[in-house]
């Protein structure tokens, strides 16, 4: 599995009260990537989102076939052997297909013949949101997203009135352009009250809080490694 972080070390402060330092922010950083494998382990699944191309499944003998990864955002590629499907034009389309959240469909109602490794697929999987916000006053204005959980990957701005798209940089935008990272979007102050859409995957916001719960424990927890007992008002305990 991808080794994604699944919170950023300021939600983590936040979560916990935990003041700005640099030596924990250090060490917070440094807890977040295990506990992120920790949650996907857990939960057999990638986040926020993760695309299979070309992989190669085995027939499932009907007309369904269950993807691996859940929940499917997109399905962009199904072939049967050496029959390439199609993205579906309406029920009975020879050669189409349909997918939900957890399965794609044949729509000539043939089976996917049961068989090893003869279904080939590519698409993608996760947790997708699309939000509309107007861009703040102020000199550095920024916006967190609140849709789902925590926009851990940027896929895009645009003006939401234009469609125009805006041009991602790392740092400083300037107008039309605008910085992510750590969940938080940043935008120049010259765009100030211009609706914009933000699209992103986002980890969802009980994993996240898991994360957050392990790091605050594994930090409390170094405090207390090797220690036998405690004085508390006269007691050893």
């Amino acid at each position: 599995m991808a080794d994604v972080n699944l919170t950023s070390v300021a939600r983590v402060r936040a979560f916990g009260s935990v003041q700005a330092n640099a030596a924990v922010d250090a060490i917070i950083a440094d807890l977040i990537p295990p506990a992120s494998r920790v949650a996907q382990k857990y939960t057999g699944r990638v986040f926020p989102a993760v695309t299979h191309t070309a992989k190669r499944l085995n027939g499932s003998g009907t007309p369904m076939q269950t993807l691996p990864d859940q929940p499917v955002l997109a399905v962009s590629s199904l072939a049967v052997g050496a029959l390439a499907l199609t993205a579906s034009t309406g029920a009975g389309d020879p050669t189409g297909f349909t997918f939900d959240r957890t399965t794609v469909y044949r729509t000539d109602g043939a089976p996917f013949p049961p068989g090893l490794q003869n279904v080939t697929a590519t698409w993608t999987a996760g947790y997708q949101a699309e939000e509309t916000q107007a861009v703040p006053a102020g000199n550095t204005p920024t916006i967190t997203p609140t849709e789902g959980g925590y926009a851990a990957t940027d896929i895009g701005v645009v003006a939401a009135n234009t469609g125009t798209a805006f041009t991602r940089v790392t740092t400083a935008p300037v107008a039309g352009q605008y910085a992510q990272a750590n969940g938080v979007y940043t935008f120049n102050a010259a765009d100030a009250g211009t609706a914009v859409t933000l699209s992103y995957y986002y980890v969802p916001a009980d994993v996240e809080q898991a994360v957050k719960e392990m790091v605050m424990l594994d930090l409390k927890q170094r405090t207390s490694l090797g220690q036998k007992s405690q004085n508390l008002n006269g007691q050893v305990i």
